[in-house]
């Protein structure tokens, strides 16, 4: 059983921050839902680097829906308005 968000782990959320920015900084990052496919997706996706529902659960230990609304806030943001935007 899981331990709440990011299974109660500081580490789980910076690692998949760390993934997003560098994401982010290599262009990798675009519009969709929870989507990522050969390297590129969105910004859901790149946090896990899956298009995978369980993923992000069992990665993050965040509800699926929150992949979704996340990308949907983000929508087709500049990558620095993306990583400030998650990190906050």
């Amino acid at each position: 059983m899981s331990a709440g968000a990011f299974h109660g782990d500081a580490r789980v959320l910076e690692n998949a921050l760390d993934r997003l920015r560098q994401h982010c900084a290599d262009g990798h990052i675009s519009g969709g839902a929870l989507f990522w496919s050969e390297g590129r997706g969105s910004a859901a996706g790149g946090l896990i680097e899956s298009s995978d529902q369980s993923a992000w659960t069992q990665q993050l230990g965040l509800a699926p829906w929150l992949a979704f609304a996340m990308d949907a806030a983000i929508g087709a943001s500049a990558p620095d308005e993306v990583v400030r935007g998650v990190e906050t």
